[in-house]
C-alpha cells in the first residue's frame, strides 16, 4: 500500500469511528423580544453508557445595523462546553452537571440539577435549577449571579422532539428584563 493511500485511509478513520457512535445535535434560531436580537445555537452532545456526558454548543447572533433581523451579519456570540452525569430512578431521570460559557470578554460558570420524567413513550416534562456566576473582564460592570429556573414539556415522535420552554431569571445586580417598567 502506498503512502498516498495510507494517509487517506488515515484521514478517513474518524468518519468510520464517528459513525459508530450515536449524538444528539440540536440547532435552533431563537428572537429575543426585548432586545429585539436573533441568535442561532448548534448543540452538540454524547452520553456513555455509563451516564457521564458532555456537550458543545457554537453561539451566533445578528449583528451589524439590524440586529433584529434574522441571520444579518452574524457574530460569534460565545460558546458552551458542558459536563453532566445522568442516572434514573423509575421514570425520572435526574441530571447533575456543570457548563462554561466563553465569550468576548466574559465567562459564565453554571452548575445545575435537572430532573425529567417521562410520561409515556411519547410525552415527557421537565425542570432544571441553574446557578450562573458571570465573570466579566473586558467592561465596567460588575460580575453578577443570576438563578434560573427552566420548565419543558415534550413530545416525541418517531426521530422528532417538540419541545415548549418557559425560563424564569433573577440577577442579583442588573435587571435582566423589567416588563416594560421604568
Amino acid at each position: 500500500m502506498d503512502s498516498v493511500m495510507r494517509k487517506s485511509l488515515f484521514l478517513l478513520l474518524p468518519l468510520v469511528v464517528t459513525n459508530a457512535h450515536a449524538v444528539y445535535v440540536d440547532v435552533r434560531h431563537e428572537y429575543l423580544d426585548d432586545s429585539k436580537a436573533n441568535y442561532d445555537r448548534a448543540y452538540i452532545s454524547h452520553r456513555f453508557a455509563n451516564g457521564v456526558g458532555f456537550a458543545i454548543e457554537a453561539i451566533s447572533k445578528s449583528g451589524g445595523d439590524d440586529t433584529n433581523k434574522a441571520f444579518n451579519d452574524l457574530e460569534t456570540q460565545g460558546n458552551e462546553y458542558t459536563i453532566s452525569y445522568q442516572f434514573k430512578t423509575g421514570d425520572v431521570a435526574w441530571q447533575p452537571g456543570f457548563v462554561l460559557e466563553t465569550g468576548n470578554g466574559y465567562s459564565t460558570y453554571k452548575p445545575y440539577f435537572r430532573a425529567t420524567w417521562t410520561l409515556n413513550e411519547s410525552w415527557w416534562v421537565g425542570a432544571r435549577y441553574r446557578f450562573e456566576y458571570v465573570r466579566r473582564s473586558s467592561d465596567i460592570r460588575d460580575d453578577d449571579t443570576i438563578n434560573r429556573m427552566d420548565v419543558w414539556a415534550g413530545y416525541k415522535w418517531n426521530n422528532f422532539d417538540w419541545t415548549i420552554e418557559g425560563i424564569y431569571k433573577k440577577a442579583d445586580k442588573y435587571d435582566l428584563y423589567d416588563g416594560g417598567k421604568d
